[in-house]
């Protein structure tokens, strides 16, 4: 760990996202989203609205604006608010799911924004209009991460134990990965998380046990093919309930990863001292 972002007062981080540039840290544990400075570590703004917990962050490209995505209902629907960082208020709120939002997540060129939630789709947004374009169904459970690539390509994670990855112009599902379900109930790794490297090559997948003394997991999976290269253990990370991990983020340039726990604390677990191959540098650091 090389820092930690304050204290939530008690409240688990739900929540977390870092901006393109890599200058702010969002997060949340309530109905506050909390922006931080990373090279100090100073609280710069909280921003309140929602009405109740916020599950889902995301920065815009040109770090204009922060989204966030909660439980609340607003317009009837959960609501996506979009917050003015330089003017450090509201934006503006969009309803929309029927279920909590559970992930946020840009285009690289700000022109999507694409959200996922318990109702068990994907949502995707223009962000220049500011109009729902499609939803994506597919997913027989929740869907609890979205991302979508510079090449238009849509990844969402499940309850149902898969990941997607959908074309955005047709509609349709290009790949799947489905992760291994053990008949042993305390054995099994459920989905939690995943992040997608900078050079839209890899897919870092979190997966948490059951039992944390069995800690958690990192699959590491080519994008293009689907094909797993690289498992790797977290238990160091896990010991106890308070520590379970809830969220990954990664810095634009690939340099460092950041968890959000239960342990109330937003910590950078994994740094680099310079850009590498991010296949050299995952080899590097478990050798």
């Amino acid at each position: 760990m090389v820092r930690v972002f304050g204290d939530h007062k008690g409240q688990s981080v739900s929540t977390i996202a870092i901006s393109y540039d890599g200058k702010y840290v969002a997060s949340s544990s309530d109905t506050l989203v909390k922006l931080w400075d990373y090279e100090t570590g100073t609280l710069l703004h909280s921003f309140e609205g929602h009405k109740d917990s916020v599950n889902a962050l995301a920065f815009d490209p040109e770090v204009h604006y922060l989204a966030s995505g909660s439980s609340d209902y607003d317009m009837n629907e959960c609501s996506i608010k979009i917050w003015d960082l330089r003017k450090g208020q509201l934006k503006t709120t969009k309803g929309s799911h029927w279920g909590s939002i559970t992930s946020l997540s840009f285009s690289s060129n700000g022109d999507y924004l694409v959200s996922g939630a318990f109702d068990k789709t994907v949502n995707v947004w223009d962000t220049i209009k500011g109009r729902l374009i499609t939803t994506l169904v597919g997913h027989e459970h929740a869907v609890i991460d979205v991302a979508i690539t510079d090449d238009g390509q849509i990844i969402s994670a499940s309850y149902d134990e898969t990941i997607k990855v959908w074309d955005i112009d047709t509609e349709k599902i290009l790949r799947e990965m489905t992760f291994c379900k053990s008949e042993n109930p305390k054995s099994r790794f459920g989905i939690v998380t995943f992040v997608v490297t900078p050079d839209q090559e890899f897919v870092i997948t979190g997966l948490q046990g059951p039992s944390l003394e069995d800690g958690g997991m990192l699959f590491i999976w080519r994008l293009s093919d689907g094909e797993i290269v690289q498992t790797l253990p977290i238990i160091q990370d896990f010991h106890g309930y308070y520590e379970e991990l809830n969220h990954l983020a990664i810095s634009n340039d690939g340099v460092f990863i950041l968890s959000a726990s239960r342990e109330r604390m937003v910590k950078v677990w994994m740094e680099f001292m310079e850009y590498m191959d991010f296949e050299e540098a995952i080899q590097e650091l478990y050798e």
